[in-house]
């Protein structure tokens, strides 16, 4: 939140202001029975509220010459100070709080208001009689036509006698204006200036979290959750954003438990603003189901990828690569639980709607055909596993940003443990060289690949061991 910072003249202090509540709670320290508000130093002009306040500005406290509501004197927005008669109080100073000090201080004002005050209070009983007589004739004989009683209630006095039109007190703020701009359009330009800041915060955050600056990123999506919070409440799909971009750097850091509770509030958030048939839903059962993944928990890792596979065929529908995803993740949870079959069937509808959706040329039907192959192995039907994976690396190697990919390598490493089970060592030796060659040239030793390395050695090793009999 970006705070603002005045002066007050009367007392020197200098305060921060972060918004309108903490503007209400300044302005009451300097309530003495009349409705105070404050001065710009240098236009000479009343303030309305936190958003018309200038950063950094110089105020002078000030309170009104009558108990006006404060609705009504917050809505006199921008009005010129009065000048100061020769008796008034300085600049800045507050009213005597006894009732008969205060009217004192008035009439030093204003002699002639406190000599004829008892004549205006008599004129006032007069048009008050005059318009209850008029109210009890028929509307037709009525001298205004029958609208003096509603006028009067639409009507307040500001302590210059200026008529001022009203709905209610509750629209007061809303009704009334300076210049053709109502109070309720200021604190519409003043949120929308705050949301336009959260929305360069989450911009500016994701730009980081592709840099892999997750700390950063991190602080950026709070400060925009924080405004978001403020300006919108906690039941707004914008907050539900917030919440999940701290969830996806949180996983980055692999701090799941973390992670896990910022997914879980976008979730809640989803579930009771857009309900359980919305993309936006299944995204978060998604990636609750992802992070899972990394926290091992098998039965939840299956019961949220499930529900945003469900939502998915329901809202997408079955030729969507999104709904593909969903097959796969429900698919992987198969495989590694040794259901294979169950496997089989999730990653293959995968690989359809993929190779539909976007054709046989594409990384992530690369992946897919890599999928099927997995379970094809898993059931023992190494032929069929073997035509998936070279499948898989053909659309690789016509991918120049995936050739050297963990992805393809990971194939290489499962194509050849699959041609060894099947005794095809020459064969198996020369897929695990393809592999360690890809590696060495792009990467290198690199040390986030030492681990493929050792792997591809490996499989070369056990495939040139003798056979004994």
């Amino acid at each position: 939140m970006i705070l603002k910072t005045i002066t007050i003249a009367d007392d020197g202090g200098v305060y921060d202001i972060s918004n309108d509540k903490e503007f209400d709670r300044l302005l009451a320290s300097f309530k003495n029975k009349t409705v105070p508000y404050l001065v710009n130093a240098e236009t000479k002009r009343r303030v309305l509220g936190y958003a018309s306040l200038s950063d950094g500005g110089t105020y002078t406290a000030k309170v009104s010459r009558q108990n006006l509501d404060t609705t009504t004197m917050d809505a006199l927005t921008n009005e010129d100070v009065e000048p100061k008669p020769p008796n008034a109080p300085p600049s800045g100073a507050l009213l005597p709080a006894n009732p008969e000090t205060m009217n004192q201080a008035e009439g030093q004002a204003d002699p002639t208001n406190a000599r004829n005050g008892s004549n205006n209070d008599d004129d006032d009983d007069d048009d008050n009689a005059d318009a209850k007589a008029n109210a009890k004739r028929p509307k037709e004989e009525r001298t205004d036509g029958g609208n003096q009683t509603k006028r009067k209630k639409k009507q307040k006095t500001t302590n210059k006698g200026e008529i001022i039109n009203i709905s209610s007190d509750s629209d007061a703020a809303k009704e009334i204006k300076y210049n053709g701009t109502t109070k309720h359009q200021l604190d519409e330009c003043e949120k929308e200036k705050q949301l336009s800041q959260a929305r360069k915060f989450m911009d500016d955050g994701n730009d980081l979290k592709k840099k892999r600056r997750y700390v950063e990123a991190i602080h950026l999506f709070q400060e925009a959750l924080e405004i978001r919070l403020d300006e919108l409440g906690f039941r707004h799909v914008d907050t539900a954003r917030s919440y999940n971009s701290i969830g996806d750097a949180l996983r980055e850091q692999l701090k799941y438990d973390e992670a896990l509770r910022h997914y879980r509030k976008a979730l809640d958030i989803r579930l009771k603003v857009l309900g359980n048939r919305h993309a936006d839903t299944a995204e978060s059962y998604y990636k609750i189901g992802v992070l899972f993944e990394g926290k091992s928990g098998g039965d939840e890792m299956l019961e949220s990828h499930q529900k945003a596979l469900d939502i998915r065929l329901n809202v997408l529908g079955n030729r969507h690569v999104d709904t593909a995803q969903s097959y796969s993740k429900v698919g992987s949870v198969f495989y590694h639980g040794g259901l294979y079959d169950e496997a089989l069937k999730n990653h293959q509808k995968a690989l359809d709607i993929r190779l539909e959706v976007l054709g046989n040329s594409h990384g992530d039907v690369a992946e897919a055909y890599r999928d099927v192959g997995c379970a094809y192995d898993g059931q023992g039907k190494y032929k069929e596993a073997t035509n998936s994976y070279r499948q898989a690396i053909e659309i690789d190697l016509n991918i120049p940003e995936r050739r050297q990919t963990l992805d393809c390598i990971d194939t290489y490493y499962y194509l050849g443990k699959v041609l060894a089970k099947q005794n095809k060592d020459a064969e198996s030796r020369a897929v695990y060289q393809q592999a360690l060659d890809i590696v060495l040239e792009e990467h290198g030793e690199d040390e986030g690949y030492a681990v493929y390395l050792r792997k591809l050695a490996k499989g070369l090793y056990v495939t040139r061991r003798p056979t004994l009999t």
